[in-house]
């Protein structure tokens, strides 16, 4: 897949999460300071993205995210330190997500102190 590719389709993904989360308007128009945790991939997605690609819009949108709840969640999110960003848009943006040989390394973990794994799977 060419990186032209990976771009837009991160932006369409970028603009699903937007069209969302205006269908759920109401989540994030009350006056409670907490994030719910079904909108969190997408926030941070937004976030993220806003914090690593030149669109206005999206920086608009992070500064106003970023009152609604707190610079700490906007702070993190642009490091991706919950790991909730979308890989997808990670890719299409030209930022490398945690690499496979790290994935391979973390599923050896628990072989190694006896716990069975047969039902792990994480898709690729």
């Amino acid at each position: 897949m060419t990186q032209l590719t990976r771009q837009i389709l991160a932006f369409d993904l970028l603009s699903s999460i937007a069209a969302s989360l205006q269908l759920q308007n109401s989540c994030l128009s009350d006056s409670n300071q907490t994030l719910p945790s079904s909108l969190q991939r997408s926030i941070h997605t937004l976030l993220w993205a806003a914090h690593h690609c030149d669109v206005p819009e999206l920086v608009i949108v992070s500064e106003q995210l970023g009152r609604r709840f707190g610079n700490e969640l906007r702070e993190s999110a642009q490091s991706n330190a919950w790991s909730f960003v979308h890989t997808d848009v990670i890719l299409g943006l030209g930022a490398e997500p945690v690499s496979f040989l790290q994935v391979d390394t973390l599923l050896q973990v628990p072989a190694y102190i006896n716990i069975p794994t047969l039902y792990l799977s994480i898709p690729m």
